[in-house]
């Protein structure tokens, strides 16, 4: 679900997840490894990710 939300994203889009959210809708099994799971969906979207202290904001180039 999450790499078809971050696949819509156009040119210049900002999305904004709490931690506790993003960690939430991962699969049960990647909980542990939220952030893990937060780079690879950047990665394969080719946007960048910046990790705050209470959120994961990924950022689409313009």
């Amino acid at each position: 679900e999450l790499y078809n939300e971050m696949e819509q994203m156009v040119r210049g889009e900002t999305k904004t997840y709490s931690r506790e959210e993003f960690r939430q809708r991962c699969d049960e099994a990647d909980r542990i490894t939220y952030l893990g799971v937060a780079r690879q969906i950047a990665a394969y979207v080719r946007c960048e990710i910046h990790v705050h202290e209470d959120t994961l904001e990924f950022v689409c180039p313009p």
